[in-house]
This record gives C-alpha cells, sequence and structure tokens, in this order.
C-alpha cells in the first residue's frame, strides 16, 4: 500500500540530498529556459481562448432554445466539456503561464472564474500550498478531500458520517465526485463571506450573480422537467470531468511524512503520475496528463509541457527516480485499489 510511511517512500527520500536536487534542477531550468519551451504561446492560447468561452457560450444558447430533453442531456455533457475548458485558463492564468504580466493573467483567472462562478483566490490559495507541500501529510490540502482516504491514519481518523461509510468508499468514490462542481462553488462563497473585504464586495456580488444564473435562473425560464435535466446534466458530469482530470494526477502516489524533506526536484517527480494517450488525452486533460512536467515547471504554456519531457526521463533514469505514466483506465483502477486497500487494513 501507497502511503507516508511505506518503503517505497522512504527508499525514495534518500535518492538525493536537498543541495543536489537544488543543483540538478537549476540545471535542467536553464536548459528548458535555452530551448524557449517557456517561452509564452501567444497565438495557441487565442485560439483556445475562442474555442473554450465561444463553445462555452453557443452551447449555453443551444440549452435556452432546445426543448427536447433527450438533447439538453447531449449539450450538458457538451456544456460540461467547455467549462472545463475554461477552467483550464482560470489553472494557467492562475500559475501565469498565459501571459508575462501578472495582471493580464489575473484578468484572465478571474473573467474565468466569473463563467465557473469560482473564487480564483480560493483557488489559488488551496492549489499554491498543494503544489508547494505535494502529497505531503499535514500540508497539502489535495489530501484533506471529504469522505476519501488513500492513507489509513486519515481513514482511522474519520468520524461521523464520513466513519460510517468510510468502508464503502472505493463504491462511493465516483458517485461522491459527482458533487464536486457543487462543492467548488459553495467552497469558494464560504471563503469570500470568512475573508469578506468592503474592497472585495465587487466580488461576492458577482459569484451571487453567477450562482443565480446556474441555479435559480433555470428554474424562472423553463419548465421543470427542462430544468430537472439541464441542472443535473451540467452539473453531474462537470464534477465526474473535474475529479477525473485533477485525481488521477497524484492519489495513490506516495505521500510524504510531514516534516520529512525532499527536494523540490524529487518530491514532484515521486508523488506525481502522468497520463499517457497522445494528442486526445492532452486535449481532454487540458494539459494535466503531462503532471510531472507541469509541476516542476508551473508557469510552462500547457502546450509546450511535452517538450520537458524527454530532459526529465533522461534525469530519471540518470538518478533512478521512478517516471510513472500510465493509460486513463490504468490511473483511475490505481485509485479504487488504494481506496479499497487502505478500507480492508483499516
Amino acid at each position: 500500500m501507497r502511503q507516508k510511511d511505506t518503503p517505497r517512500a522512504e527508499k525514495a527520500s534518500q535518492t538525493i540530498s536537498l543541495i543536489e536536487g537544488a543543483q540538478i534542477y537549476a540545471q535542467l531550468k536553464k536548459t528548458v529556459e535555452s530551448e524557449g519551451i517557456l517561452d509564452r504561446s501567444y497565438g495557441y492560447y487565442a485560439a483556445m481562448a475562442i474555442f473554450a468561452f465561444g463553445g462555452f457560450l453557443l452551447t449555453l444558447y443551444f440549452i435556452y432554445i432546445t426543448s427536447s430533453l433527450f438533447l439538453l442531456l447531449v449539450l450538458g455533457f457538451i456544456f460540461s466539456f467547455f467549462a472545463v475548458q475554461v477552467g483550464g485558463f482560470m489553472h494557467d492564468a492562475g500559475h501565469r503561464a498565459i501571459f508575462k504580466s501578472t495582471k493580464f493573467n489575473d484578468l484572465v483567472g478571474y473573467i474565468s472564474g466569473l463563467f465557473l462562478v469560482e473564487s480564483v483566490e480560493w483557488w489559488m490559495k488551496t492549489h499554491n500550498m498543494h503544489h508547494a507541500n505535494t502529497n505531503e501529510e499535514g500540508e497539502d490540502p489535495d489530501l484533506e478531500i471529504p469522505l476519501v482516504s488513500f492513507t489509513r491514519s486519515k481513514f482511522l481518523k474519520e468520524k461521523g458520517v464520513a466513519g460510517v461509510i468510510k468502508k464503502y468508499q472505493a463504491w462511493t468514490y465516483y458517485p461522491l465526485r459527482a458533487l464536486v462542481s457543487l462543492t467548488r462553488k459553495s467552497g469558494s462563497f464560504i471563503y469570500y463571506i470568512q475573508n469578506f473585504k468592503l474592497s472585495n464586495s465587487w466580488k461576492v456580488f458577482g459569484l451571487i450573480v453567477g450562482l443565480i444564473i446556474w441555479y435559480v435562473l433555470p428554474f424562472v425560464l423553463f419548465d421543470a422537467a427542462k430544468t430537472a435535466v439541464v441542472l443535473l446534466s451540467i452539473n453531474i458530469p462537470l464534477g465526474l470531468y473535474i475529479s477525473n482530470i485533477f485525481a488521477p494526477n497524484h492519489k495513490g502516489m506516495p505521500e510524504i511524512k510531514k516534516g520529512h524533506k525532499l527536494s523540490f526536484l524529487e518530491q514532484q517527480i515521486i508523488t506525481s503520475r502522468n497520463v499517457k494517450g497522445g494528442f486526445w488525452t492532452e486535449f481532454f486533460f487540458i494539459g494535466l496528463n503531462y503532471q510531472i512536467e507541469h509541476h516542476l515547471f508551473t508557469n510552462c504554456p500547457r502546450n509546450k509541457l511535452k517538450l520537458i519531457t524527454p530532459h526529465v526521463k533522461k534525469l530519471c533514469g540518470e538518478l533512478n527516480l521512478e517516471f510513472t505514466e500510465v493509460g486513463t483506465i490504468e490511473t483511475n483502477k490505481i485509485i479504487i485499489e488504494e481506496l479499497n486497500k487502505v478500507a480492508l487494513s483499516a
């Protein structure tokens, strides 16, 4: 079982020293920069912006004018796809991968957040903590997923409702992922309320308007059947899609014991998993299938991440570090197997 105190994690921690890791990473960064891989890809992002935001709005229009419940179901799935593509812009802007200018990146992030009804600040705060402490016990917020435990220690701490259903976590994992769209929006709202400032009132107002458009306006514009189909066909696929982009990257990978320090290079490599599959995998995963490369160079434009792969694989061979790369089906099998193993072992 891959958990924070497994022999695999302990062995990995002894591969290279902190100083050696820093030196090797500095050389890798120098090589990547010299090849222009980190240069901005304005043409690529301009084309993707037209595709993502245009598809989002066009699909929304067709949802508004369509009366066929079956077609609405199909449109809901399509809308979810474009919503995640818009989310990719919020993600890349947050990592300063689109523009050199922080202000322009922030602008794209805020626009994307308004479309998705999510707080950019809340997302960036938790996501940056994840990148700084990837799979580190007590430090990585992505390890604290409610009702899901990838380590025995977290499993045993679950109480209340979580304590009742935790032994079935391998079965409840996917149904609960369907709620992710709702939890992200509610989490954004709670964050703004808890950190309310008068200067941020426009952000709260924008979030409230967005929530009304997403969840109240359908009841005003449509009959009960259309409203139900629209809300379900958008939110359930969206939650599953988001989860299946982010969860495969780290879940089931070694976790680092709190306070146990590894070099940045080593920690990002051994705790991250790539998803192989070529162009279509990259397209549907918004580039996050190159998770190892992304964690090493967060500001790299997503269309150039694959150019880093040969350099990292070469380093892993030289340093005896495992470069984990599996298919889409395999990574989901790993997640379910780990959840089941943790439940059975406890």
